[in-house]
Order: structure tokens, then sequence, then C-alpha cells
């Protein structure tokens, strides 16, 4: 479904029940809100998920993938109104293997560090305070 900006918060609603899917690319899908992840909510199978520039997903709307413990797997690049607070309702994804967050200028330089303390192969870029980063 990537790169389809027609693709709504309702649309991803007749995904609800579907609980077998283990991968699913929503990138560019820009009218996809908060909303629309919690019809993701039952899919505890998923292992990859691409939410690459879904600008309107805030840290609320990543509490909806708490239960996805399977996940090894998730692309958040380009969403803007995550924050460390959102990364932090991922932490029972214990089977995480990579995060993907370029240009997510919320997420500090702390918060990839611990991500990567627990074994996660991080993406981050930021052109804050990228300068400083060690």
């Amino acid at each position: 479904m990537s790169g389809c900006n027609r693709i709504t918060d309702t649309g991803l609603g007749h995904l609800r029940g579907m609980t077998a899917i283990q991968a699913l690319d929503l990138s560019d899908c820009d009218q996809i809100a908060d909303a629309g992840l919690g019809h993701l909510a039952g899919m505890a199978k998923m292992q990859s998920l691409v939410l690459r520039n879904c600008h309107q997903i805030t840290d609320a709307g990543l509490v909806h993938l708490t239960g996805m413990t399977k996940m090894q797997s998730l692309d958040l690049s380009g969403c803007p109104r995550v924050t460390d607070a959102g990364i932090g309702h991922l932490s029972g994804m214990t089977e995480m293997q990579t995060l993907i967050l370029i240009c997510c200028p919320g997420i500090s330089k702390k918060k990839v560090r611990q991500l990567r303390r627990r074994g996660i192969e991080v993406h981050w870029f930021s052109l804050v305070g990228i300068e400083n980063f060690v």
C-alpha cells in the first residue's frame, strides 16, 4: 500500500481482524494518523511495519502497537511528531532488531543510545544537534 495517499484511518479499519498479517508497508500514506494505527492493534504477528512519512502519527498512535511483540523491524522515518515518549511505548517489542528513525527531530541522542544498548540496530539521523552526536 506504499505511496497511496488515499488510504485513511477509516480505510485501515478494513484490516481489523486480519491478525495473521506479518508485514505492512504504509510509507507515504500521509492521511494515516493515530486512529488508523488503532485498527492495527490486534496484529500480534506483525514483524515488519513501515510508517515512513506518515506525518500525522504521534506518540499517542504508537500506544496501539504495544501488542506487536513479534515486531522485528519498524520504520518511523519522517514522522516528526514521534518523540522519545512514543518510542518508550515500544519497550515490549523484545524481538526488535531494526528501528529506523531518520528525520525524527523529537528523538534524542540519549534515547538512541538506550535502544542500541538493548541490541537494537537504530538508524537515526536528525538535523537537530547532529554535530554533537558521539
